[in-house]
């Protein structure tokens, strides 16, 4: 607001203009670019976590229906399954 004058009395207002626009899209590409970045490892993290108690859910059926293990034992797993991937969702 300080130049505001001088940038009118030279004609310089286009030239700051552009500028400033130029300097903001390369401020919003670097930003986008972080963002990008941030949510693929949010989405690989959980993706991980919920593959991960998937599988269990999985053993643990497979187990319990060969009759390996008990279904008390397996129902503890079960629930236990998502309390031990936690640190690596809120990692995410």
């Amino acid at each position: 607001v300080q130049g505001l004058t001088q940038l009118k009395l030279f004609n310089a207002t286009c030239t700051e203009l552009k500028q400033i626009a130029k300097i903001s899209d390369d401020f919003r590409h670097a930003t986008l670019d972080v963002l990008k970045i941030a949510f693929l490892s949010s989405f690989a993290l959980e993706f991980l976590a919920t593959i991960s108690v998937a599988l269990v859910a999985v053993i643990i059926g497979f187990r319990l229906f060969f009759g390996t293990l008990d279904f008390a034992t397996g129902f503890v797993v079960l629930l236990l399954a998502p309390e031990f991937y936690l640190p690596l969702r809120q990692l995410g």
